[in-house]
């Protein structure tokens, strides 16, 4: 997946896709399996990549994206759960207007 890079130059590519993947989560709130499959998709294959090393910094990194991936699911589950709630609300505030 990476070519022949230094490790800062691993890091480096990490943190770029890490922050692909944050910038998905805010762009992807509104459809939790949407948000998921590029989640996934873009990290999941990191990780193997580098726990399959078995130098320390590939252990590190795979452990960080694990961690990273996680929280993202976490926050971009909470983001879902507030766009329904507040979808759900504009729409019945839309329905009780046009009774009136």
């Amino acid at each position: 997946m990476f070519p022949v890079v230094p490790a800062i130059g691993q890091i480096f590519l990490t943190f770029v896709i890490g922050g692909m993947c944050a910038g998905g989560v805010v762009l992807n709130a509104s459809h939790f399996p949407t948000l998921l499959a590029f989640l996934l998709s873009a990290s999941l294959p990191m990780l193997f990549v580098f726990r399959g090393k078995a130098r320390v910094t590939g252990s590190a990194l795979g452990a960080m994206i694990l961690v990273f991936a996680a929280a993202l699911s976490v926050a971009g589950g909470h983001l879902n759960r507030i766009f329904t709630e507040t979808m759900r609300l504009r729409f019945e505030l839309n329905q009780a207007n046009l009774l009136r």
